[in-house]
């Protein structure tokens, strides 16, 4: 686990009832969302060191109390700066913000294509139907990778790993990490075009 930033942002509801209760922040930003709720919004950046604030409203009154996060000792003896971990946070929140682009653009197509294969399967304007249909297949064969033996990663998954391997430890992120961002960024640009250029036919 990294050591030198934590936990995601969250609206959480705490019980009301008389009596003490804790919420525990792990440090980390919302993760990328997802279309399983179970894996939505988890495993997010840390946050790099800096004042935050939590916010308490209870009965529309709100009570905010500021408080310090600190970098891990080790990671300053180490030579890696405050701005090394905001660079690295920087870059993780962006490849998380092509996550989500990513992954609720292949959810809208799984559920109009789900939408076309009922026309389809009730012999509504077949011919439209399956010519939109296919349209949009190709599109999501880009994002997501096929089920099958020993399979090409794609969008989705790539910028997943990316993902992964940026934060396995608190450091500046690299050349290559930028450079394969940019290179998924125009990917998944020229993915999102080709999605808006589809016709939708019935």
């Amino acid at each position: 686990m990294a050591t030198g930033f934590s936990s995601r942002f969250s609206r959480a509801r705490i019980n009301k009832n008389a009596g003490l209760h804790r919420f525990t922040w792990d440090l980390r930003h919302e993760g990328a969302w997802d279309a399983n709720a179970a894996r939505s919004l988890q495993g997010g950046a840390y946050v790099s060191p800096g004042q935050y604030t939590v916010q308490l409203t209870v009965d529309g009154k709100s009570f905010s109390q500021s408080f310090n996060v600190v970098a891990d000792p080790r990671i300053k003896d180490s030579g890696v700066t405050l701005a090394d971990l905001k660079a690295q946070e920087k870059l993780s929140l962006d490849i998380r913000n092509l996550q989500n682009t990513a992954k609720q653009t292949a959810e809208e197509i799984k559920t109009r294509r789900k939408e076309l294969d009922t026309m389809i399967k009730a012999g509504k304007k077949v011919k439209n139907a399956k010519l939109e249909n296919d349209e949009l297949g190709v599109v999501l064969d880009k994002l997501v990778t096929a089920d099958m033996i020993y399979p090409t990663p794609m969008l989705i998954d790539q910028l997943n790993y990316l993902s992964s391997m940026l934060n396995q430890a608190d450091q500046r992120p690299g050349k290559d990490a930028y450079d394969r961002y940019d290179e998924l960024n125009k990917r998944l640009t020229s993915v999102i075009e080709e999605y808006k250029k589809v016709k939708k036919r019935v």
